[in-house]
């Protein structure tokens, strides 16, 4: 990825397809791991390789550890059952600032649902 000026220090995001379901080996989550290209490749039987289609949006950007992640979830869910939104996809974790050596606290990270709506209130 490298050769093509892909680095491995862009943002990468995270698609959340399931919530978490428990097994007698831990804990299981059905999750894709995205990353911005700068240019169009070719996929093979380990990548795929798509377009992640645009729309709307509810965001929120959260500054902390993964620990402390649940609270940003929790306000956009707030959000969307006050203004009468719904979720349109899978949320998106973009992750701006993270490195191996950096310490948990100064992560940033974007919380993104896709969303349709308002939804008429009767």
């Amino acid at each position: 990825m490298e050769n093509i000026g892909f680095s491995l220090d862009s943002h990468h995001l995270l698609l959340l397809h399931s919530r978490h379901e428990l097994h007698d080996e831990g804990m299981s989550i059905d999750v894709e791991v995205a990353m911005p290209l700068p240019t169009a490749l070719p996929g093979n039987e380990q990548v795929s390789i798509r377009t992640l289609p645009s729309g709307l949006m509810a965001c929120t950007v959260h500054t902390g550890d993964d620990l402390s992640l649940g609270r940003a979830y929790l306000a956009l869910h707030r959000w969307m059952e006050d203004t009468g939104y719904s979720f349109a996809g899978p949320p998106r974790q973009v992750h701006l600032q993270r490195a191996e050596h950096m310490d948990p606290v100064h992560y940033v990270t974007e919380v993104q649902f896709p969303v349709r709506g308002p939804i008429a209130r009767s």
